[in-house]
C-alpha cells in the first residue's frame, strides 16, 4: 500500500528510511534537493512532517516475518521508481537487504534493485555485496544476479574488471550458470563499450599471456573474455584493434 500512495512529499518519504526524526536543517535540504530533481513529487512548504513517519519502512524491514520485509522491499522499490531524493536513500537499504537470512527477501530487494538499474550508482561497497550473491547456492538467485550485473550502469574500469572476473569464477564454481554468465558479459560489452575497450588488454593477458599466444578454445575464461571484448567491439570498432588476429579465428570456429 505505501508504494503505491501518490503525491507524497519527499521529506516524507525519507523520513520512513530513519527511525530518528529529521531537523529543519535536513528537512530543507531534502526540500532543495527535491526542486532541483526533475519529476520529483512535489513539495508542500506548508506541511509539517510527522513523527509519525519516522523509520515506518525500517520497521518493516526489520520485521521478524520475511513476509514483511519483502512487502517493505517491494514499496521502497515502486516509490524509489517515482522521487529522485528517496531513490538516492533507498539503494542503500536495498543493498542491505541482500545479506537478509531469507532467499525471497534477497530475491526481492535483487527485483527492486533491478527496477532502479537506470538510475542506480552502485559504489564499490555495493558492487562488492552484489558480487558476493553469485558465490549462493541458490540458483535463481544467482539469475537475479546475472540479469541486474547485465542491466546496471558501472562507472569506471576498475568495477568492470572485478564484476567481470567475478563473472568468470561464477562459470568454475557453478558451471550450469555458464549460459547465463556469457549473456551478462555480452550485455555489459555492448552497455559498456568505452570501458571495455580500457579493461581488454588486461582481460586478455591475465593468468594465460592470450595477448601473445593462443589460448584453449575450450577454456570457458577465455570464452567468456572474449563474449565480453567482441560484443564491445560491434558497437565500439576500436576494441577490435586491440583483440589478436588469432582471437578473432577462435570466435569464427
Amino acid at each position: 500500500l505505501l508504494g503505491d500512495i501518490p503525491g507524497v512529499s519527499p521529506q516524507y518519504l525519507v523520513q520512513t528510511l530513519s527511525k530518528r526524526v529529521l531537523t529543519s536543517e535536513q528537512l530543507e535540504d531534502v526540500q532543495q534537493s527535491a526542486a532541483e530533481a526533475e519529476g520529483d513529487f512535489c513539495v508542500s512548504s506548508g506541511s509539517l512532517l510527522s513523527a509519525d513517519a519516522a523509520g515506518a519502512f525500517v520497521v518493516g524491514l526489520e520485521d521478524e516475518f520475511w513476509e514483511v520485509r519483502t512487502a517493505a522491499i517491494g514499496s521502497i522499490g515502486r516509490l524509489a521508481r517515482r522521487s529522485r531524493v528517496f531513490r538516492d536513500k533507498a539503494g542503500d537499504v536495498l543493498v542491505d537487504m541482500l545479506s537478509d537470512e531469507i532467499e525471497a527477501v534477497r530475491m526481492a530487494a535483487i527485483a527492486s534493485l533491478a527496477h532502479l538499474r537506470k538510475h542506480l550508482e552502485l559504489s564499490e561497497e555495493h558492487l562488492q555485496v552484489v558480487l558476493s550473491l553469485l558465490e549462493d547456492v541458490s540458483e535463481q538467485l544467482r539469475r537475479g544476479v546475472h540479469a541486474l550485473l547485465g542491466s546496471i550502469p558501472l562507472n569506471t574500469p576498475a568495477a568492470l574488471h572485478v564484476t567481470v572476473r567475478a563473472l568468470l569464477v561464477n562459470v568454475h564454481r557453478y558451471p550450469p550458470d555458464t549460459h547465463h554468465v556469457y549473456r551478462c558479459l555480452a550485455r555489459l560489452g555492448v552497455n559498456l563499450s568505452a570501458l571495455a575497450e580500457e579493461v581488454t588488454p588486461k582481460l586478455l593477458s591475465v593468468n594465460t599471456p592470450y595477448l601473445t599466444s593462443e589460448a584453449d578454445m575450450d577454456d570457458p575464461t577465455y570464452v567468456g573474455i572474449l563474449v565480453l571484448v567482441l560484443s564491445a567491439a560491434s558497437v565500439n570498432p576500436h576494441v577490435l584493434s586491440l583483440v589478436p588476429s588469432h582471437c578473432l579465428r577462435h570466435w569464427r570456429c
